[in-house]
Parts: C-alpha cells; structure tokens; sequence
C-alpha cells in the first residue's frame, strides 16, 4: 500500500532505532528518554515553551 509513497518526515528505519538504543544501553547516560530522529528533543523543548492558551487555540 505505501509503495511509491514518499517517506514521512523525520521517519527512520528499524536499524536506526536499533543502534541508538543499544549505544544509549551501553553508554554511561542516566536518561532514559532516547530522541530519534535527534531533531525531535529540539521539536520537544520548543512544544514546551509555547504557553497552554496559545496550544489550546490552535486548530486540530
């Protein structure tokens, strides 16, 4: 069904996914929020800045 289609933005593929959580596992970091693709921590902090009455007049 998605043959042909474009990729969504920001997607990975599964061995991506793999290897962040593995290097995350092994690595010496105590969080355990792992952001892949890493664009999407800086997506996040921005969504958190933007104050709750400017979200709720946004459309859905």
């Amino acid at each position: 069904m998605t043959r042909g289609m474009n990729p969504a933005p920001m997607s990975v593929t599964a061995p991506i996914v793999a290897d962040a959580v593995v290097n995350t596992i092994r690595g010496t970091r105590t969080s355990t929020t792992i952001w892949i693709p890493k664009k999407l921590r800086i997506l996040a902090w921005i969504m958190r800045c933007v104050p709750r009455p400017l979200w709720r007049k946004m459309p859905r």
